[in-house]
């Protein structure tokens, strides 16, 4: 028995070194049965064991991973030089403006239309828009961001939309 207690003993001292995990399972020599085997009627200890230990695992889990939420890795960016990252973020940004500008539509404008009440109206109508564009010549411009929505919108607004009776008919709405 010496034998055995000597090498579990340098077992868990090997499992803190290496970082593994050991169960220890209380077995003594009343449970074997053959001088090797653990007794069938003594197999219960063993499932137990490994139960025990498979929920202490997931408590023991679930609180380190609460900690480590808390101090999360920091995102890729935050190793990069702020030149890096601007060009970066420039470079997606440009990507997206011409993404943008594939899914473009074009409305005639009332003159007394403005870009926010324009953009009241578009999602009052329910319309996805990704951008509007500064407009000029009374030509109003709308980008999306895909072609679903592009086609929505390019079906739920007529090319009269912001004429200036509907200019007026939402102003009266939005007074009252």
């Amino acid at each position: 028995m010496f034998n055995i207690n000597l090498y579990n003993e340098q077992l868990k001292i090997l499992s803190d070194q290496i970082n593994f995990s050991i169960i220890g399972l209380r077995i003594t020599g009343n449970h074997i049965a053959d001088g090797i085997h653990v007794h069938r009627h003594f197999n219960y200890i063993i499932r137990h064991t490994i139960i025990d230990y498979f929920n202490e695992f997931i408590e023991r889990s679930s609180i380190n991973s609460t900690v480590s939420i808390s101090t999360s890795k920091p995102s890729q960016s935050s190793f990069r030089s702020q030149e890096s990252n601007t060009l970066r973020i420039k470079k997606h940004n440009e990507k997206r403006k011409l993404k943008r500008q594939q899914y473009t539509i074009k409305r005639k404008l009332y003159n007394e239309w403005n870009l926010e009440t324009i953009k009241k109206y578009l999602d009052k109508l329910e319309i996805r828009y990704a951008h509007i564009p500064r407009y000029y010549n009374y030509t109003l411009r709308i980008q999306f961001n895909n072609q679903d929505d592009h086609d929505l919108a390019d079906n739920k607004l007529p090319i009269n939309i912001f004429n200036e009776k509907n200019y007026k008919t939402f102003i009266n709405n939005e007074s009252s």
